[in-house]
């Protein structure tokens, strides 16, 4: 899993100094920590599935996992406002 080119420039400045500093431009600021985050799940939670199921399967069922529980996120937040 590789990042786009655009991309490429939120991984290597998380945080964004450059934009403060250096007055640079780049797409997606503040995608940083959510494609990290992603990078991880996706690097581990599979691994662990294959105990069970076949890696392909594996691969879905990780996404799927994480889409109902981003999902059940969202409804709780909504239902605590």
């Amino acid at each position: 899993m590789l990042p786009s080119f655009w991309y490429s420039q939120v991984l290597q400045d998380p945080f964004g100094w450059a934009v403060i500093a250096k007055n640079e431009v780049y797409a997606g600021p503040n995608r940083y920590f959510a494609h990290a985050a992603m990078v991880g799940y996706l690097k581990s939670v599979p691994l662990w599935l294959q105990r069970s199921i076949d890696p392909i399967s594996s691969v879905y069922l990780a996404c799927a996992l994480f889409k109902t529980a981003v999902q059940g996120l969202l409804l709780y937040l909504l239902a605590c406002v």
